[in-house]
């Protein structure tokens, strides 16, 4: 709902920003040391490359994906 309502109030004196919340995947940082077990090989990023795999969708979202939660 944070998102859908922080959209909304963008919306009103910028109608072209793009408000969206990216799930990062599994990062190994402290947050998930107790899940990273269950991670399957090659899909627990660093937070370096997780950062990195936002670049390329952030710059491709339309104003329509505002809103959304993209995984």
């Amino acid at each position: 709902m944070m998102v859908v309502n922080f959209t909304i109030e963008m919306r009103r004196p910028h109608p072209e920003a793009i408000v969206v919340a990216l799930d990062p995947g599994t990062v190994g940082t402290a947050l998930s040391a107790p899940f990273q077990g269950g991670v399957p090989a090659g899909k627990l990023f660093s937070p370096a490359t997780a950062a990195n795999h936002f670049l390329p969708v952030i710059g491709t979202l339309p104003p329509a994906d505002s809103g959304t939660l993209i995984a």
